[in-house]
């Protein structure tokens, strides 16, 4: 197999072993899901699966599910809590249209904030306090800005990419908050788990109806799995989960602090899930970069063409360092010898 990236005649058994992940779902928008998960369906999932959705082993089930997430997050007791099948682009696009998030603020720069404002285009000004979203990881501020909104403003927050939700931060501060678990929790990507306060939930009961609408349709299995995650997430060491992840990004910034083709990234908390490396290389290398990885896979959800000019490396707790260790340097490989194909001393060579 030939590489592309300008990497002509690059065939993989020249990449050295030591450089070769072990996992290869390393990237920010991919994330491992550990044996355990499966297993579960052969445990768990003996007794739910092939059972009706009405039925009431499986209706128990559900509810215990909810009860045990809302225990996780931290959410307020009056708060209403769903698991859906959709996406948070999705529940983005339906609270943007919501009459209340008329002139809608969108905080923070990224792919996930871009897709917000992108929802709130044309939609009229607010005729009285502004609304304020947040999309945590890609707003170092977004804390203080949902504690600094003026009493009765609506406030929104996306939390996909912060542990922090884990400490009820964002989720008790908002009137709509939503995150795509699986990267917190190491689960398939395709549920997000939305929460909506009171006076939200009853000033959207188009939101709501479309929520409970998406609940029920989560598959069994995917709810079991989800619900092995979250009962691993709450029995495990949430300082020792932090310092991982803290010491992952420690390793990658350090990593990129002595490149000159990557910026370092600003230092960050232990809440952060995956980190973002902004490139000195063309979108159209970045790409290819991603296509290659992906295409031989060595590493899947490094790139994003909504962010061109970066690189995003998870730091998830179902991932081990070694391979990120390794993932470091097969990118020290790829882009020495894109330089050495693409210095002008070695055409005609």
């Amino acid at each position: 197999m030939t590489a592309v990236l300008g990497l002509p005649g690059l065939a993989l058994h020249e990449i050295p072993e030591a450089f070769v992940p072990e996992e290869p779902r390393l990237g920010g928008a991919a994330v491992p899901v550990p044996a355990a998960r499966l297993a579960a369906l052969s445990s768990t999932g003996t007794v739910l699966l092939g059972r009706r959705p009405d039925d009431l082993h499986v209706k128990e089930f559900r509810a215990s599910v909810i009860a045990e997430t809302r225990a996780l997050f931290r959410v307020p007791h009056d708060h209403t809590l769903t698991v859906v099948a959709a996406r948070p682009t999705e529940l983005c696009h339906l609270t943007a249209a919501q009459p209340w998030a008329a002139g809608l603020k969108v905080t923070g720069t990224g792919p996930r904030a871009t897709a917000w404002r992108s929802a709130t285009a044309g939609v009229r000004e607010s005729t009285g306090l502004t609304p304020l979203a947040v999309v945590a990881d890609e707003d170092p501020a977004w804390r203080e800005r949902l504690e600094a909104a003026p009493v009765g403003a609506w406030r929104v927050a996306e939390l996909t990419g912060t542990a922090e939700v884990l400490t009820g931060r964002g989720v008790r501060d908002a009137d709509v908050a939503f995150l795509c678990p699986s990267g917190l929790l190491g689960v398939g990507v395709g549920l997000t788990v939305a929460v909506l306060s009171p006076r939200a939930a009853s000033a959207s009961p188009g939101l709501t109806r479309v929520l409970d609408v998406a609940g029920a349709a989560v598959g069994t299995g995917d709810l079991v799995m989800f619900a092995h995650a979250v009962r691993a997430v709450a029995e495990s060491d949430a300082t020792s989960a932090a310092a991982g992840r803290g010491a992952r990004r420690a390793l990658v910034a350090d990593w990129a602090a002595t490149r000159d083709w990557v910026t370092a990234p600003a230092a960050g908390a232990g809440d952060a899930l995956t980190v973002r490396l902004v490139t000195a290389l063309t979108p159209g290398t970045v790409a290819e970069l991603g296509r290659f990885l992906e295409t031989a896979h060595l590493a899947y959800g490094l790139t994003d063409p909504a962010d061109p000019h970066a690189l995003r490396i998870g730091l998830y707790d179902s991932l081990r360092t070694a391979d990120i260790e390794r993932l470091l340097g097969l990118l020290d490989f790829l882009v020495a010898r894109l330089a050495h194909t693409t210095d002008p001393d070695q055409e005609g060579r």
